[in-house]
């Protein structure tokens, strides 16, 4: 009878909570089962119960793929969110059914998306573009770049009498006397004449200056235009900018509205800042535009005055001309200017800090992106913390050729580990921000073991790329400035095993083995190339499979040398 009572409550229960209005007869109905279920034994009780179980009819499980192959391709894209790139091409490797599996546009878009973010809306545009092509032809590039990085080296003489020792001075801000730009090699060999070296085409040409006293300024340079500034100019000329156009030999003119600071150049197109904060657009053959960017972004954040830093940057859309986005940092810290008196900085403090990038579309503004560090760094702050930030590359330094620009490089620290560097990015094509992690390529990878948490740095003297970070450093103060190379933590791909770290250490071996006797001064490179600039020359690595890149100096064909048996002894010295 319990049992029965149980039941009679549960049924009453269930009735009650239900919200579909019900009859008089089938209230009376109800009522009437209840009193029958009331004067059950228990005994009888189970046995309705059993009745009743026995006339439900089962539901028939789903069925159990007995094979990787029966899986949804749902759910396997789903797999290859959390898939590092060697794990991906691996699985294309274990069979024919895998590779159907994995070979197909529908999982190629989710790999697209998580290792390589800005590749599929690069080439959106482009007619009968499969996910699956475009993914593997970036997988291989990007594999065959992060584990064969010395492919081929060249080296490139210069002759003393071009006068090159004040660019072997660590004093010398970088981007005077040399530059890189889509595979442009800009260099102030003379007074009266700039060599731009196409390692591309391997095709050299020659800007004529003119009679003048004093070497140019060499502040940026693309496939087209050379932007060079003189040394002292004189006063009329002082806020003036010098275009050289490489395909037509013109000559172009920005004149700026105040001093010069820093300027970001892409394809056809200029963006200079002033110290005072202004930022103006130069196009070839176009009429320049000046960007209220500082009002905007006062009156998005409804502040009259705003603890910035000094300078914005620019970063520029891959694809269309007319979209620029400008970069500032913003500290939330109220008491920044107490802070900034007593010169002491928490990793609290720069937690605090945001990066705040404005889209202008034809110089006017179109969307508002902000993140502070503490929302772009997965587990911060307690998983991660930020223990220094890193002038090791250039602000606003362009990464990949898909829309990935490197803000600002920090020191993350993870628990009680080391200090290890982190690029804080964003991608001009996805409009978001990402964070990539690096990690030292050395024996033991400990900076502990080192005597120091981090090394001495040369400031804006590195590269940063997707799959690698190198700047200029020194762990003993003593000791000659020389490259520290970096390789990428988890995400995209692992260094280890027969693949992985062995061959990195090899190609670092390589580099430090030319580098003993020459100190290098300065490091430019992208996807496709890699230049270290030393007292006497510069050396030029090469990441593209199959392309010759000649060895000769940079203006005359005279005094080449060919350094193929010195790479070979120090490939050798490096094995040993």
């Amino acid at each position: 009878m319990d049992d029965a009572k149980q039941l009679t409550r549960s049924g009453s229960s269930s009735n009650a909570d239900s919200p579909a209005p019900v009859s008089d007869a089938t209230i009376a109905t109800r009522d009437l089962i209840r009193r029958i279920l009331a004067s059950l034994s228990p005994e009888e009780a189970d046995f309705v119960r059993y009745e009743i179980f026995q006339n439900i009819e089962p539901v028939e499980p789903a069925p159990t793929p007995v094979s990787f192959e029966q899986v949804p391709l749902e759910i396997v894209s789903l797999i290859a969110e959390y898939l590092q790139l060697q794990d991906a091409l691996s699985c294309l490797r274990v069979s024919r059914a895998w590779f159907s599996m994995w070979d197909n546009d529908f999982v190629a878009t989710s790999l697209c998306r998580q290792l390589f973010p800005g590749l599929l809306e690069l080439h959106s545009a482009k007619p009968r573009a499969e996910s699956r092509d475009i993914f593997l032809n970036e997988a291989r590039r990007f594999a065959y770049r992060h584990w064969h990085l010395a492919s081929q080296v060249s080296y490139f003489r210069q002759q003393s009498s071009w006068g090159l020792g004040r660019f072997g001075d660590s004093s010398v801000a970088p981007h005077r006397d040399a530059a890189y730009g889509e595979g442009c090699l800009a260099w102030s060999a003379k007074v009266d004449a700039v060599c731009l070296r196409y390692l591309h085409k391997n095709m050299l040409k020659t800007c004529h200056l003119g009679p003048r006293t004093r070497k140019p300024f060499i502040h940026a340079v693309t496939r087209s235009l050379l932007v060079l500034r003189g040394e002292r100019p004189a006063d009329h000329e002082k806020h003036d900018i010098h275009i050289w156009h490489a395909d037509h030999g013109e000559w172009g003119v920005a004149s700026l509205p105040g001093d010069f600071a820093a300027c970001y150049a892409a394809n056809e197109n200029v963006a200079f800042v002033t110290k005072q904060q202004h930022v103006i657009i130069w196009q070839w053959g176009q009429a320049p535009v000046e960007l209220d960017a500082m009002s905007d972004l006062r009156h998005l954040l409804g502040e009259d005055e705003i603890p910035l830093d000094p300078l914005p940057g620019v970063i520029w859309h891959p694809t269309a001309r007319n979209i620029a986005f400008i970069v500032w940092k913003y500290d939330r810290t109220k008491d920044s200017a107490k802070r900034e008196a007593s010169k002491v900085r928490s990793y609290m403090d720069d937690m605090r800090e945001e990066m705040h990038v404005l889209k202008y579309e034809n110089g006017k503004l179109t969307r508002h992106v902000k993140k502070a560090l503490l929302d772009v760094i997965p587990g911060a702050p307690v998983e991660y913390c930020v223990c220094m930030i890193l002038p090791i590359v250039p602000f606003c330094y362009q990464m990949n050729s898909h829309g990935l620009y490197c803000l600002e490089v920090i020191g993350l620290r993870k628990r009680r580990d080391s200090c290890r560097p982190a690029a804080l990015c964003f991608n001009t094509l996805t409009e978001e921000f990402y964070v990539k992690r690096y990690t030292l390529v050395r024996e033991a990878n400990d900076f502990s073991s080192l005597g120091q948490a981090h090394p001495q740095i040369l400031k804006h003297r590195g590269i940063a790329t997707g799959d690698q970070l190198i700047h200029l450093g020194r762990w003993i103060f003593s000791s000659p400035w020389a490259p520290l190379w970096y390789t990428t933590e988890g995400g995209v791909m692992r260094d280890d095993g027969k693949f992985g770290k062995p061959k990195l250490l090899r190609s670092k071996q390589l580099m430090d083995g030319m580098l003993a006797n020459s100190p290098c001064w300065n490091i430019f490179g992208d996807e496709d190339f890699l230049v270290l600039s030393v007292n006497e020359g510069v050396y030029v690595w090469s990441f593209q499979k199959g392309r010759e890149l000649a060895n000769g100096p940079l203006i005359e064909t005279t005094g080449a040398e060919d350094v193929t048996d010195s790479i070979r002894q120090f490939a050798a010295w490096g094995n040993r």
